[in-house]
């Protein structure tokens, strides 16, 4: 018996021995002697981070944000229908850019009610700036092909609509950006809004004035009188001024802009006539 067991210690110990030229042996996986070698290093966790997993983690995210403001810009302008804008994009960028040229920040907005505004005042915007307004759905077509064609008088593409979705929600400068954000929110605002309420928007959040936003606050700075006391020419030199507010003057207008009030007063004819 004991004759037996010697070859088989005999082997254990030159298996296990320091000199033996193939190394120590290992036993079964998970019995005595299983553990090898460099294990820890194959099942240990990455260190640091993959630029290329934060640049689309960061473009998810932008794009998630983007959405939501889209989304909530969108339903802001739905709701138009029923509530009146405390303030508009448009003042806001007024704001900060008077303070950046060491001007006065301060506005003068009133917000009045459909029945309290002239209708002289709705027909000189709409024979100032939009003609077709009662015609068009937001885009007026026939003025865009109109500026395409060689040899066609030159007219504004801008209807009444758009520019108020540019002034409640977005800036001035112009980019594709922005006329692609501003034909979705003027979508939404033709699908939502009557026409009379629309215009009654315009009418209240359009500048006049260096700060000066709405008919309300216009006629009673410049006239010294309420929104619905306008008179034709009141009215038609308050359109006149929409262009360039607080460059124009509509009491003591320049050549070009009486000439430019005389225009409208004629087109105001020809879309309303006096009764």
């Amino acid at each position: 018996m004991l004759h037996s067991q010697r070859p088989t210690l005999m082997s254990r110990g030159l298996h296990n021995a320091p000199g033996n030229r193939f190394g120590p042996t290992y036993g079964p996986a998970g019995g005595p002697g299983s553990h090898r070698p460099g294990n820890d290093q194959r099942h240990q966790p990455p260190t640091g981070f993959s630029v290329g997993g934060l640049l689309l983690g960061g473009v998810r995210l932008l794009a998630v944000a983007t959405l939501a403001l889209l989304t909530a810009m969108l339903l802001s302008a739905a709701t138009l229908r029923w509530l009146n804008p405390p303030l508009t994009a448009y003042m806001l960028g007024h704001q900060s850019q008077a303070r950046e040229l060491g001007q006065s920040d301060a506005i003068d907005y009133r917000w009045v009610d459909a029945g309290r505004i002239a209708d002289s005042a709705r027909h000189a915007v709409i024979a100032a700036e939009d003609p077709r307004f009662y015609q068009h759905n937001g885009f007026d077509f026939e003025a865009i092909r109109a500026n395409l064609l060689p040899g066609e008088q030159r007219q504004n593409v801008s209807s009444l609509s758009q520019q108020l979705a540019r002034n409640l929600f977005l800036w001035s400068e112009r980019s594709w950006l922005r006329k692609l954000l501003e034909a979705m929110v003027t979508v939404v605002l033709e699908i939502s809004c009557p026409k009379e309420r629309i215009l009654t928007l315009y009418l209240n959040t359009a500048e006049f004035g260096h700060g000066i936003f709405g008919v309300e606050s216009a006629a009673q700075h410049f006239f010294q009188l309420p929104a619905s006391e306008l008179s034709r020419q009141q009215a038609a030199a308050l359109a006149a001024v929409l262009p360039y507010p607080g460059r124009w003057d509509p009491v003591e207008p320049e050549d070009a802009v009486a000439k430019r009030v005389q225009h409208i007063q004629r087109r105001m004819d020809e879309l309303f006539p006096p009764r």
